[in-house]
């Protein structure tokens, strides 16, 4: 049963680690359609001032469901967990290493966890944990300390985990609506919208290309989508409300494949993906000897609305509504089997000097 549930776990770790951490720089396109409105143009920008910090109320509602059917490891069945988490974000600013950046560090503190499910075939198993349990599973879906560095348009130009500078082959995406786990939330729900150089009013339309060849992935079509649809005064602020889809090609992988490809990554950069090299190369010689697997998702929505304070060049609200559904395939000498998935995610971000307005 341990080896069943870590093969398990293992795929579900690099479903995580082939959405997230695994996309190189590319050239961003930036395509402006339209500027909007002519008479109120501006060129958007943020103000982070260095030697300050920022603070945000955070709430978070995940979702998460599978199907298994797997005759040679133990037979089918079907899992079923939703929760939410709230509490605050924090970023504590410094002046960056590049001209007009600035270095962000997000810390998050959560002090509500609720687990609104948790079934397995059916039958509810949220009454079987322990407070332990419970508090074991809120730090374990708690959000890690992220360093990034950012220009004025909000392009992220560096990324760390911790103390571990991640590879310049993490980074693209995470500006624009990129690859980061998942649910296809991506750092532009943590840190803003990327925006266009020139001015823009309201009717502006602009799209940022991240179609590009992504290792262990290969070659893959993704772009953001930006629309300013309008202003309204938001706890005593004049807002741009900024809206945005994106789009990721469906992708497949061989998990087999992949995990070779990790071995000959180093042990810095597996840690930071929460990736164990013991483990991988465990599985890799003995659980999954003989074994097929193939991946299939796709990204059916990433969409979210930004309301954008243009005087004070600062996020003051955020919502983003992701849902992911995929598949595994898996042959075993003892048979095959499928596993089919989803997860929807839905955050709301809300600068603190707003919360209880």
């Amino acid at each position: 049963m341990r080896s069943r549930k870590f093969a398990i776990a293992l795929v579900l770790t690099l479903i995580a680690a082939a959405c997230g951490s695994e996309s190189p720089v590319v050239d961003r396109q930036f395509g402006l359609i339209t500027q909007g409105d002519q008479a109120a143009l501006q060129v958007l920008s943020y103000d982070h001032q260095p030697d300050s910090s920022v603070v945000y109320g955070m709430v978070m509602d995940m979702t998460m469901n599978a199907a298994m059917d797997f005759p040679g490891l133990g037979g089918s069945g079907d899992m079923s967990m939703g929760m939410s988490m709230g509490g605050e974000i924090e970023y504590d600013i410094k002046s960056g290493p590049q001209p007009g950046s600035v270095e962000l560090t997000m810390r998050s503190s959560f002090s509500d966890f609720d687990l609104s499910h948790f079934t397995v075939d059916g039958q509810s198993m949220a009454n079987q944990l322990s407070s332990a349990d419970m508090a074991e599973l809120g730090e374990q879906s708690a959000l890690p300390e992220i360093t990034v560095v950012v220009s004025e348009s909000g392009e992220v130009l560096e990324l760390r985990y911790g103390d571990t500078a991640m590879p310049t082959d993490f980074l693209s995406g995470f500006g624009s609506g990129g690859f980061s786990d998942p649910t296809g939330m991506s750092l532009t729900s943590m840190f803003g919208p990327e925006m266009p150089s020139e001015g823009v009013g309201v009717g502006a339309e602009w799209t940022v290309d991240n179609s590009q060849e992504v290792p262990l992935l290969g070659s893959m079509d993704a772009s953001t989508h930006y629309w300013i649809t309008g202003e309204r005064d938001f706890n005593g602020r004049t807002v741009l409300i900024i809206v945005s889809s994106s789009t990721i090609q469906d992708i497949e992988i061989d998990l087999l494949e992949m995990m070779e490809a990790m071995m000959d990554m180093d042990t810095a950069s597996l840690a930071a993906m929460g990736m164990d090299p013991n483990d991988l190369a465990l599985a890799q010689s003995e659980m999954f000897d003989g074994m097929e697997m193939a991946m299939r998702f796709s990204y059916d929505k990433i969409v979210g609305t930004t309301y954008f304070d243009p005087t004070d060049g600062r996020v003051v609200w955020t919502s983003t509504d992701a849902l992911m559904t995929g598949s595994i395939d898996m042959g075993t000498p003892d048979g095959d089997g499928t596993m089919t998935f989803d997860m929807s995610m839905n955050m709301e971000m809300l600068l603190a000097d707003g919360l209880g307005a």
